[in-house]
């Protein structure tokens, strides 16, 4: 909640919300209609930025700069971007990169995403609409931050592929292995981290 995430997380619960008001995507067009079925709970919803809101003015007090976790994101390279432009630039790398170690990393993050939009297509059917809007907007904040560090620990810790397969798999033993790869692949990335800020070493 300390990080934008908060605010995608307004969305899916938004979704959930209206659906348990029986609010129809059409009843948009009629604005009185919405204003009979809402209450005062949907302000709870709002709620949920406030967690980044308080870290941004806690580290103000720090810093004497309520932006910055934007200048330290700023530092990182990242800044706005349209999507394409990150997985484009991670392809390249892959070709254009020295260290085998960013070759790989790079690879892995596209890797990830491309097997996070196939998991989100085979399970459309079977996820909670609150979860597939989660599911896609999890990836908005590394594909528009012109990076793809940081998108296979945005899935894989905040959306694990777990969380899906326990959800729409009745496969147990097959989904069981998959997990223990998937927690695998993360404990890698987070190897591949610690070791990106001490200049992509593994030795």
């Amino acid at each position: 909640m300390s990080r934008p995430i908060g605010f995608i997380l307004v969305f899916p619960l938004l979704v959930i919300y209206l659906r348990k008001r029986h609010i129809l995507f059409l009843d948009i067009k009629v604005p009185f209609r919405i204003l009979k079925k809402v209450d005062s709970r949907i302000f709870y919803i709002f709620c949920v930025p406030l967690g980044f809101l308080t870290a941004l003015t806690i580290q103000s007090f720090y810093t004497k700069n309520i932006f910055s976790w934007f200048l330290a994101e700023k530092a990182w390279g990242r800044t706005l971007s349209f999507p394409f432009v990150s997985i484009f630039d991670a392809f390249l790398a892959i070709f254009q990169e020295s260290s085998i170690v960013l070759k790989i990393y790079n690879l892995f993050n596209l890797a990830v995403i491309s097997l996070w939009l196939v998991v989100l297509l085979k399970s459309k059917n079977k996820l909670p609409v609150s979860y597939l809007v989660y599911g896609i907007l999890i990836l908005l904040p590394s594909l528009c931050s012109a990076k793809l560090e940081a998108v296979s620990r945005y899935i894989l810790v905040n959306f694990p592929f777990f969380v899906a397969f326990a959800i729409f798999s009745e496969r147990f033993k097959k989904h069981t292995l998959l997990i223990y790869l998937i927690c695998s692949i993360l404990a890698l990335s987070l190897l591949a981290f610690r070791h990106y800020c001490g200049g992509f070493s593994f030795f």
